[in-house]
């Protein structure tokens, strides 16, 4: 029984990593260059950064845009977050970098989301509370006053919330409310670009180097060759550790 175990074992290593050098190879190499990379590094699960709208109707791709400007989001100095996100919804947020940074007369605020779910900020970013809060927009002054240590007021409307999330190993989502005057003092506009490949955020590589990210792409060439190679006693051990009955019970 011990011998059994021992040799399921074994098979069992064969089987699912010897045999999936180049699926390895990607789990460890295939995010290190990612976008994600360049942005801050931080303890918490989320953390909040206050920025500026710089416009309210810019045109980016041919789409009516909101664009909103965050200093000491990225890695290094002089370097700044650009969000543009669509008025309508009907368009993916484009985020971006830039070396300029831009005025604004209005408060926009950015959540970074590294590891689900940023819940405290439930009431920015949830429809369900938000109508409450439309109903008396005082609640929403009274929460950035008491979360952000910001004053907002009626004035300072139109106010951006946006959400940036991580917490996907593959993926990376938006999520927006803007806050405008309404008839009853203030109302919203709920809107999202979800599960978004992080190749769509165009940072620079400041972090990052250029030179190692070419060699590593290098590496799935010998990943690849390795696995060919071993093709034949991966069968041998699929074949033989299944028939042992798979993993030992």
């Amino acid at each position: 029984m011990i011998l059994r175990t021992v040799i399921s074992v074994m098979l069992a290593v064969l089987v699912f990593q010897c045999g999936c050098a180049t699926i390895s190879y990607h789990r460890y190499m295939g995010t290190s260059y990612e976008p994600t990379r360049e942005f801050r590094d931080f303890a918490e699960n989320n953390r909040l950064y206050t920025g500026t709208l710089v416009s309210e109707n810019a045109a980016y791709r041919g789409k009516e845009c909101y664009h909103i400007q965050f200093e000491g989001v990225l890695e290094g100095n002089g370097r700044y977050l650009e969000i543009y996100l669509p008025r309508d919804g009907q368009a993916d947020a484009a985020i971006l970098e830039t070396d300029k940074k831009l005025d604004g007369k209005k408060i926009s605020f950015l959540i970074i989301e590294r590891s689900c779910c940023a819940d405290n900020y439930r009431e920015l970013f949830d429809p369900i509370p938000m109508r409450e809060t439309e109903k008396n927009p005082s609640l929403l002054f009274n929460y950035v006053k008491n979360k952000f240590g910001r004053s907002v007021s009626a004035a300072d409307l139109p106010v951006i919330f946006c959400k940036l999330s991580f917490s996907n190993v593959f993926q990376y989502s938006v999520i927006y409310t803007v806050w405008e005057t309404g008839a009853a003092g203030a109302s919203y506009r709920w809107n999202s670009s979800l599960e978004q490949p992080y190749s769509n955020i165009e940072v620079g590589w400041g972090k990052r180097s250029r030179a190692v990210y070419v060699l590593s792409r290098a590496g799935y060439v010998f990943t690849a060759l390795f696995d060919v190679a071993t093709s034949p006693i991966q069968l041998i051990g699929v074949a033989v550790y299944f028939a042992m009955g798979g993993a030992v019970k």
